[in-house]
């Protein structure tokens, strides 16, 4: 790959830009001696398999990192506001695997009657006393089924606090308990343990 693409697509990371969107199937290019064109066999393929065809990128360079970065919105931005997502199946495995904090979105209540015990499971209330993490450790949030908005919107705020690692589960608690995975209640955590809403004596819901 050209020293000059490689460049270019190094900047594109340190400027934040998600590339994680599209796949770069074939970079085969050389720069022009004494011009700013790109020459060679180029295809730039998105995850979706639209094709960028080379002669567009026969261009001076800057008109190049002009149509290279709206290619990455177009093809990239729309799927990437999209939380990846988790299975309870696939969060139960890794939960014995590696360090990881689930998230309750549903009311305290509600997250008191019953809720996923794995991991550090906390409900979303306590974020401010009991979340720790790291950006790169795996986040899963959980809510009331798949038509609860709430693991979105949270999913969305820890991303743009710069955590990297954040799935929502599928289904939600639904589908965590009706895969049979272990549960408890609040009366199930030590005191000592208890989140902080109930040593508070702050609750949401019902």
């Amino acid at each position: 790959m050209g020293s000059g693409v490689c460049r270019q697509i190094s900047n594109f990371t340190k400027a934040g830009l998600n590339l994680s969107s599209v796949h770069i199937r074939e970079i085969r290019c050389k720069f022009a001696q004494n011009r700013g064109t790109i020459s060679g066999a180029h295809t730039l393929r998105t995850q979706k398999g639209h094709n960028m065809d080379s002669r567009f990128l026969r261009l001076p360079t800057r008109a190049t990192l002009a149509f290279v970065i709206s290619c990455f919105a177009l093809a990239g931005c729309s799927s990437s506001a999209v939380p990846p997502t988790i299975t309870a199946d696939e969060l139960n495995q890794r939960s014995i695997q590696e360090t990881v904090t689930i998230i309750d979105t549903r009311p305290s209540t509600v997250f008191d009657a019953k809720h996923i015990n794995k991991g550090k499971s906390i409900c979303e209330i306590d974020l401010d006393y009991d979340f720790q993490s790291t950006p790169q450790a795996l986040i899963a949030i959980t809510g009331d089924g798949s038509a609860d908005p709430g693991p979105q919107r949270l999913a969305a705020k820890l991303k743009a606090q710069g955590y990297t690692n954040v799935r929502i589960l599928e289904g939600g608690f639904p589908a965590w308990e009706a895969a049979g995975f272990s549960t408890r209640t609040l009366d199930d955590i030590p005191p000592m343990a208890k989140p902080h809403h109930w040593k508070a004596g702050i609750n949401t819901g019902p």
